[in-house]
């Protein structure tokens, strides 16, 4: 996956891919700290995407579609690193799941969290509180702009506050 571009699908691992493609046809449920944004904003744009691809809102954190594959949902919940800021969804969510709904679940949390297969880096500034000290990260120089949707503030202008791949 050529990191720096963000249409780039990720590769899947050949074991993965099967156990997806192996699941079958049914309803799949998918689910999503501090930045100092908005909630609404992150929110927003999780709903769009995952309503655009068929999802409704069963509860405030559920979504469900029905008939689909399960690698289809896998994609999607991938797909929801997109969300601006980018690295503020693999560094602010708690889980992100896919349920066969009467079978088993799937945890893809480990997968896009920050550190894991899909988020080896820092996808832009990020809060120096978010990030583990198992990635590379750097403070940037000062005077940079804010992520998208960041609220304004003496410590957000602080730039030792924020770190940088």
């Amino acid at each position: 996956m050529d990191m720096d571009d963000p249409e780039a699908l990720p590769q899947l691992p050949l074991a993965l891919h099967v156990r997806l493609v192996a699941l079958p046809l049914g309803a799949y449920d998918n689910l999503p700290t501090r930045w100092n944004a908005h909630r609404v904003q992150t929110y927003t744009q999780l709903a769009k995407c995952l309503q655009s691809h068929g999802f409704h809102c069963k509860q405030y954190s559920e979504w469900l579609c029905h008939n689909i594959a399960a690698i289809e949902v896998y994609w999607m919940m991938i797909c929801l690193k997109r969300i601006l800021p980018l690295g503020k969804f693999e560094t602010t969510m708690k889980n992100v799941k896919m349920h066969l709904v009467t079978i088993e679940e799937f945890n893809a949390t480990p997968d896009i969290q920050l550190g894991g297969l899909y988020s080896p880096k820092l996808e832009g500034p990020t809060p120096v509180g978010l990030v583990p000290p198992t990635i590379p990260a750097m403070v940037p120089p000062p005077g940079g702009p804010l992520p998208k949707h960041t609220l304004d503030s003496k410590e957000v202008r602080d730039h030792n506050n924020w770190r940088i791949s």
